[in-house]
């Protein structure tokens, strides 16, 4: 007992949407996870993880062209715009009914977290610049900082994806306050967007990052409520779910892969991006009862920006690594070695937020 919460083995809080079916197999037990936490999107979010060591590792270690298009371009597509997507999702759902009565409180903490983010992705390029491995004349001048800032310049900086989401995270309080409008908003830039790329216009990265957000935060205003409703009162129907899910993703990628559809088309992207998150989310409830591999996942996705931090770090050491030895380093070991090493290092990392308070305390200053 904390806080006058019952936490479960299966990280489960009372009345989450997969307790009533599963907890036959739960026991009382502490743990200092937070009881607004959705264990069934930190799984997810820890699959992702492993998608996107999967998707990095093709980037650096997959030499023929072919396999590597039909693996980033087209079974792990989706990934990228996964996490801006749940970003979204988690600002109109978990943030919604807390804005009602603590409007100011809520945006400051959207707000600084943002703020955050965009720091890090600064002082990150400046260290990359530092360690000589991109040129300072690349980043320095106002020319290539509005390119980066302002475009979204994947080639002039690294850890966009930081920047993208920070963005998203200050327009929070703003769809928040104005829902539906915001909703009605989105729907007709996401549309406005797809119009642009039929007719040869090419989308600026930021510009795609923020529209996956507002679709994240679009699905968790509308469909989002009702989803987890039929879970949670009609729980036979979660296979009807899980089908409809496995359609749209099953749909997707016909058509991104056998029609050559790439995700600048949004409104076909962000269908396998919602196809993709339900089915995994899903999919939670069979792994339950497999304590191990679920309490992994969960606690990786709970890191998952210090496990997309260090893995950027892991295949920057092994490129050069390659470089130096040269020899080509398999792409199946590397993908492994990587995995194990994130996971050894999120282990270590959450028990010394644990039983640290100062640990505790700098990490959240950072990363909260």
């Amino acid at each position: 007992m904390k806080g006058n919460i019952v936490f479960l083995d299966s990280g489960m809080t009372v009345g989450h949407p997969l307790f009533e079916r599963n907890n036959h197999r739960a026991s009382t037990r502490e743990t200092t996870y937070n009881a607004e936490r959705d264990p069934s999107l930190d799984f997810v979010k820890g699959l992702l993880v492993l998608g996107m060591i999967a998707y990095h590792a093709g980037v650096s270690f997959i030499p023929d062209t072919r396999v590597r298009s039909i693996l980033l371009d087209g079974l792990l597509n989706f990934v990228s715009g996964s996490w801006v997507f749940i970003c979204g999702l988690i600002i109109t759902t978990h943030y919604h009914s807390r804005f009602q009565t603590e409007a100011r409180d809520v945006s400051i903490r959207l707000w600084v977290r943002a703020v955050k983010l965009i720091l890090l992705f600064s002082v990150l390029n400046l260290l990359v610049i530092l360690l000589g491995v991109r040129p300072s004349s690349e980043l320095l001048n106002h020319t290539t900082l509005a390119k980066v800032f302002i475009h979204g310049d994947g080639k002039l900086s690294s850890f966009g994806i930081l920047l993208g989401i920070g963005y998203v995270l200050l327009l929070g309080p703003l769809f928040l306050a104005f829902r539906m409008t915001g909703v009605a908003v989105s729907i007709m830039a996401i549309v406005t967007e797809e119009y642009l790329v039929q007719t040869g216009h090419v989308i600026p990265g930021n510009y795609w990052i923020v529209l996956c957000g507002l679709a994240g935060m679009t699905i968790g205003a509308t469909i989002w409520p009702s989803f987890v409703k039929v879970i949670c009162v009609i729980p036979h129907k979660r296979w009807m779910l899980i089908l409809m899910a496995l359609s749209a993703v099953g749909a997707y990628y016909a058509v991104s892969i056998g029609w050559s559809v790439n995700r600048g088309h949004l409104p076909v992207y962000l269908w396998g991006v919602a196809g993709v998150l339900a089915a995994l989310y899903l999919s939670h409830g069979w792994f339950v009862s497999m304590p191990t591999i679920n309490g992994w996942l969960r606690l990786v996705g709970r890191y998952s920006l210090i496990s997309y931090l260090f893995q950027m770090a892991l295949f920057r050491l092994a490129l050069s690594a390659q470089s130096f030895l040269a020899v080509a380093l398999p792409y199946w070991w590397m993908f492994v070695i990587v995995v194990l090493m994130v996971s050894v290092m999120i282990s270590l990392l959450d028990r010394e937020i644990r039983k640290n308070v100062i640990f505790q305390k700098s990490y959240q200053l950072v990363f909260g």
